[in-house]
């Protein structure tokens, strides 16, 4: 497979295409910067005054995701002890949607990761056995050397 050559002619074309002024993105005037401002202004004013309303504003501002996390957590807990009136009334929060998708979540993720714990624990005490049976098969068979123990019991008296 070749590979087309430009000739000099037709390469100082191509950078001259290349290198046009047209693509030149000129700054914002002064004009969109104040419109821009002025409608941004606008939008907090009315999502404020809507605050106001509903009285988000004489709360504090706990709501910023951890107080999801822990009304999708005892959510979770509720309806794991089948106490589902008080999960429901639980999952009315100040954003249902959200708590409920973060409560699914939970049904979800916790499973799946309960279940990878546990079998990282059986591979891990099986392989602790294997190495235990193979460091006492090389010392003769004892696993456990009772006389590095220093108990009080077992110190003779003065």
């Amino acid at each position: 497979m070749s590979v087309p050559c430009l000739s000099r002619e037709d390469s100082g074309k191509l950078a001259a295409l290349t290198t046009e002024a047209s693509t030149i993105v000129r700054w914002p005037g002064i004009r969109v910067i104040l419109g821009c401002s002025a409608a941004a202004s606008i939008a907090v004013a009315v999502d404020t005054y809507f605050s106001a309303q509903e009285g988000y504003l004489a709360q504090p501002p706990n709501y910023e995701g951890i107080g999801y996390l822990q009304f999708a957590r005892t959510a979770y807990l509720l309806l794991g002890h089948l106490h589902i009136r008080a999960a429901l009334h639980e999952l009315n929060s100040i954003a249902p949607l959200w708590t409920v998708l973060q409560t699914l979540q939970y049904f979800i993720v916790v499973p799946v990761f309960a279940w990878l714990a546990k079998r990282a624990e059986r591979r891990e005490s099986r392989a602790v056995r294997q190495e235990k049976e193979r460091q006492g098969h090389h010392s003769g068979g004892a696993l456990y050397n009772s006389t590095s123990v220093h108990c009080s019991r077992n110190r003779p008296k003065p």
